[in-house]
């Protein structure tokens, strides 16, 4: 069964203690969260049984291969065995369902369940939002909720390629923010497969740039034909990514980790929704966290003018 359409049935009788998903269903809840967000479908997702914990790195880029001798042990030494720390922060999506929509929509009490799968899409969309643009020290009450991806490779002193000219002025995208982006990166970390990740308008324009050309490729980018794989490396678009930054790393370097225990909170017997006429009160609750295995692993692109 596919996880949408286990979700769109999901019942408070589903349900295990405090509104808890059952863990089928929690595989469920977390595979649809990574297909309905582009970035957080690339990336490692890892679910946590704890708040506070740490998860083994993978080790990007690093050579794993040890000599072994005939009759002998593998010998471990200097194999990558370190962890990322992982701290959970809490966030909730809530919404109201009128008894009017229930009862005036053709799928009646099927309608609540069914917008339960709408709110673990949203619930989707809203991390990898967050996953790119959040930052703890932000006055927004979206965005400070956790630290995300940009804000981590800041901290953490991620290389940075300035998209300046001579005169320190932002610069348009074109192939050259590529080719030098890729020459910032150390190699050994390239055979990951590194990705671009940008904003869809840049996106657009460095093919609306591409199209200006008279050359075989502009006409296969301006009629669909061809995608966009500067030096043979994806270029991801996100609506939520930022215009005048980007991110050139593997996907696996990025890691979303997100506590087993996420609850559905289903009220529908109280003063408010009695007062009111509500058919229930809905909120999903959920822990997780962002993080970078490692900030050497990526090129953190700034100073992009606006398309």
């Amino acid at each position: 069964m596919a996880a949408k359409d286990s979700l769109q049935k999901v019942t408070t009788g589903d349900l295990g203690t405090g509104g808890t998903l059952p863990r089928e269903m929690f595989d469920e809840f977390f595979t649809e969260v990574q297909e309905n967000a582009e970035l957080l479908d690339r990336v490692r997702t890892v679910p946590v049984g704890q708040s506070d914990t740490r998860i083994p790195k993978i080790g990007v880029g690093e050579r794993l291969r040890r000599a072994q001798g005939e009759d002998s042990t593998q010998n471990e030494s200097g194999v990558n065995t370190d962890y990322v720390d992982i701290d959970c922060e809490k966030g909730s999506v809530y919404w109201s369902l009128t008894r009017e929509t229930v009862e005036e929509n053709p799928e009646r009490e099927d309608l609540a369940n069914t917008i339960l799968s709408l709110m673990s899409q949203q619930w989707a969309v809203d991390t990898e939002d967050l996953g790119v643009n959040g930052d703890e020290s932000d006055a927004d009450a979206f965005i400070n909720q956790n630290d995300g991806w940009l804000t981590i490779a800041s901290a953490r002193g991620m290389p940075t390629y300035s998209h300046t000219d001579g005169s320190g002025n932002a610069q348009p995208v074109r192939s050259d923010l590529f080719h030098n982006a890729i020459q910032t990166m150390e190699d050994k970390y390239e055979r990951m497969d590194p990705i671009f990740v940008m904003s869809n308008s840049q996106v657009q324009q460095y093919s609306f740039h591409l199209t200006e050309r008279e050359s075989g490729l502009g006409d296969s980018v301006l009629f669909g034909d061809s995608e966009l794989t500067p030096f043979d490396y994806d270029v991801l678009g996100l609506p939520t990514m930022p215009d005048t930054e980007a991110l050139f790393t593997p996907a696996q370097n990025l890691i979303y980790a997100l506590r087993y225990d996420v609850r559905v909170d289903v009220l529908s017997e109280s003063d408010e929704t009695f007062d009111n006429d509500l058919f229930a009160k809905y909120k999903i609750v959920g822990k997780d966290d962002f993080e970078i295995e490692d900030e050497n692993a990526g090129v953190h692109i700034t100073d992009i003018a606006a398309p």
